[in-house]
This record gives structure tokens, C-alpha cells and sequence, in this order.
């Protein structure tokens, strides 16, 4: 997803979309895939960063989402 973005980037037509909303979205799906997949943010997840988990990270990173540790 990371890469594809990437080189969606650097296409002329995509240029303002990279200005805008674009450079947020790819500056925090990589970030998301920075997170270490020993996090607690990954457990029961199959520990790849997604779209959908971008939502949950940006909560989870605010400290709004609790998450339940296993001892």
C-alpha cells in the first residue's frame, strides 16, 4: 500500500492530490508500518498495515483505544 501511494505520488496527475490529503495518508500508513508488529496495537491482527487499520492507529496513537494486554 506504502509503495503504491508512493509512485501514485509522482505521477503528474496526482500532484495536487499529494499536496492535500495525499502526504497525510502516506506519511501515516507509513508510520503505521514503522509500528513495531510486537506492539500491542497488532494483537489479533494478521500484523499488516492497512487502510482500514488507519482509523484505529490514529485513535490508538491519541490514547483514545485501550489496549487489552495478555499476561
Amino acid at each position: 500500500m506504502v509503495e503504491a501511494l508512493d509512485i501514485l505520488s509522482k505521477l503528474p496527475l496526482c500532484q495536487r492530490f499529494h499536496s492535500t490529503g495525499h502526504g497525510s495518508l502516506l506519511g501515516e500508513s507509513q508510520r503505521l508500518n514503522r509500528l513495531p508488529r510486537s506492539d500491542p496495537f497488532w494483537h489479533n491482527t494478521n500484523r499488516r498495515p492497512t487502510l482500514f487499520k488507519l482509523g484505529d492507529f490514529g485513535e490508538y496513537v491519541r490514547g483514545r483505544i485501550p489496549i487489552l494486554r495478555v499476561c
